[in-house]
Order: structure tokens, then sequence, then C-alpha cells
């Protein structure tokens, strides 16, 4: 909760316009993604309560609350982006209604799960699209993202850790499975929907499914029985920044 507390946004240096092939290169994902990261987090923080008041974790409402308003923070300063440069923002999208309908259908944990898969796939697309703009203030948004995205990761680790205490070996084996192909099913859609974008970027696909499960990592390390498998990955990776 800290570092939600003390993580203040510097001011990013104004940039000339995007060149025109760069502006229909990116424009399309980054509307995208932009109306991803604003969702309103009603149901995630009711679902929080109710957590925090069946397991004694007084703090977790109001480091829930830090959360939501920092990703909401994402999407405002994309959509600064996305003014300045003329780019009309996407109001509803195919893919971001299904991992909202998603979160709503089952319990706290599945909430988080969704929200942790679409992170790890996060940290590729910021890093891809760093990699892919010429624009200084993009730049420095991928940056400032990729590094919250980091302490995020971390955090839902924590929270997952807390939500599967107890589990013998063979549930948190599925479970861990069963979130392992959550995290390559949204990688591999969201590779398909953005190709022609992670290519130009210098992306293939074994690299941008394989930096989601190094993001994914993170998560795992902070998980009880973190030496559990649920399946073996060998996707080549590329270090990213986070």
């Amino acid at each position: 909760m800290r570092y939600f507390e003390q993580n203040h946004w510097p001011e990013f240096p104004a940039a000339p316009k995007l060149e025109a092939h760069e502006r229909e290169l990116i424009a399309p994902s980054l509307r995208q993604f932009q109306l991803g990261e604003g969702a309103n987090g009603h149901t995630l923080l009711r679902l929080g309560r109710e957590f925090a008041e069946e397991s004694g974790e007084a703090h977790y409402p109001r480091s829930l609350e830090l959360f939501i308003r920092e990703e909401q923070r994402h999407s405002e300063m994309l959509g600064r982006f996305l003014d300045a440069e003329a780019i009309p923002r996407q109001t509803k999208d195919g893919v971001d209604g299904v991992f909202r309908l998603v979160r709503r259908l089952w319990r706290h944990e599945c909430m988080v799960t969704v929200l942790v898969s679409a992170e790890c796939v996060a940290v590729p697309y910021y890093t891809a699209l760093h990699d892919a703009t010429g624009s200084p203030h993009l730049k420095a948004l991928c940056r400032q993202i990729l590094r919250d995205e980091a302490m995020h990761l971390t955090y839902q680790g924590q929270t997952l850790a807390k939500l599967t205490a107890g589990r013998g070996f063979w549930a948190a084996s599925a479970t861990r499975t069963l979130h392992r192909l959550m995290v390559l099913t949204a990688a591999l859609v969201v590779y398909t929907q953005h190709r022609r974008f992670c290519l130009a970027a210098g992306w293939p696909l074994q690299d941008f499914v394989g930096s989601a499960f190094q993001a994914l990592a993170r998560v795992e390390r902070k998980l009880p029985g973190s030496a559990i498998v649920g399946f073996s990955w060998s996707w080549p990776t590329r270090r990213i920044s986070v």
C-alpha cells in the first residue's frame, strides 16, 4: 500500500506529433489498451471488502482502491496522449468485454487471476510499444506503466497467496496450471489481434508469449509451494525492464 501512496508520476516531455506511418501502426492497439485500463473496479472492490471481512485483512480494501486508481491513471494518461494526437478514443471492444464479463462471473480469486493474466500480457505489449515509437512522451509513459505493472504483479501475487493459502499439492498444481493456460490464451488472443504491430516492433510470437510468462513468474514467486509446476514451459524469452 505504501508504494501506491508514494507513487507520484513525473511530468512527461512534450513531443512532436507522431509520424503518419507510426500513427497508423500503433493507434488501433493503443486505443484498445487505453480502454482496457479504465475499468471502474466496483465489483472488484465489493469482492475485496467481502474477502477482508472473512480474512481479517483490514487494510486490503484501501490498497485495492489505490491499485484501481493507479490503473485508471494509466487509462487517463494514455487517453490524454490519444487526445493530443487527435486519435479518437475507443468506447467498446469485444475482447475487453469478455475479460470484464469473466471477471464478474466468479469469486474474488477468479477476478484477481483474470486481472493478473491481463497484466502479464500488458508487460510485453508496453515493452513492444516502447520499442516501436519514436515519441519521447509515449516512451516515458510506457516506462512508467511498466514500473507500475511490476509492482502490481508483486501486489497481486501477495493477494493470490492469501486467497490460495492452505491448498494441498494437487489443488495448488491444478490452480497454477489453469492460471498458466489463462495467460497463454490471453497472450495468443492479444498477439493475434495486434500481430502486425508486434512484428513491426520486432516482437515475434515466441518473445511476446515468453515475456508474458516471465511476468507471471513474478507472481508465482509469491505463492505458497512456488516449486509446484503444472506444465513445463520452454518459450524463448526476451528480458524485459520491469
